[in-house]
């Protein structure tokens, strides 16, 4: 994918946006969005866009702070069962961890995200991710890493792998 020039008019962004973009069909952003006029207001014309445009999608809007083993399962059979081709992550970075998080489980089906805990343990091509933060902080749009918590044993702790860096291709 070529890099999106900073570009005034709209029009064009969009056309550049729109062409890179089709068939990419997982929406992942936080449930509260949905609750803040103000946020969800700016995502909803997104969506809007996207829509026109003829792209299908689904929205999984249960990310979670601190995002879970459970919510990136879960989010992943939403992935799956909806053949989606690629992932949207709108949000801090929470909602972008939680679709780096999905991002491997596609990638590595048989291999549970425990397991992908540490360095260089990820190692097959991610699906596309474009990334679509409304906060400025964690810069996880940009990193090699994803942060996980484990409700069971309450450990918190990273996938670091530089192919979780390279896949996300975009950042808006």
């Amino acid at each position: 994918i070529d890099n999106v020039d900073i570009i005034n008019e709209k029009d064009i962004l969009t056309t550049n946006l729109f062409n890179r973009v089709d068939n990419l069909n997982l929406l992942d952003r936080y449930e509260s969005y949905g609750n803040s006029d103000d946020i969800y207001s700016s995502i909803s014309s997104d969506l809007e866009m996207i829509k026109e445009e003829g792209i299908e999608y689904f929205i999984y809007d249960d990310v979670q702070p601190n995002p879970t083993i459970p919510n990136i399962e879960n989010c992943k059979d939403v992935y799956i069962k909806n053949n989606c081709q690629g992932i949207f992550a709108f949000g801090g970075g929470s909602p972008m961890d939680t679709a780096k998080g999905i991002g491997a489980r596609v990638a590595r089906p048989k291999k549970p995200i425990h397991k992908m805990k540490g360095l260089l343990k990820v190692g097959k091509k991610l699906p596309m991710i474009i990334a679509i933060p409304t906060t400025a902080g964690t810069g996880s749009e940009t990193t090699v890493a994803a942060v996980i918590s484990n409700p069971k044993t309450h450990e918190k702790y990273p996938i670091n792998d530089p192919i979780i860096k390279i896949i996300i291709r975009t950042a808006l």
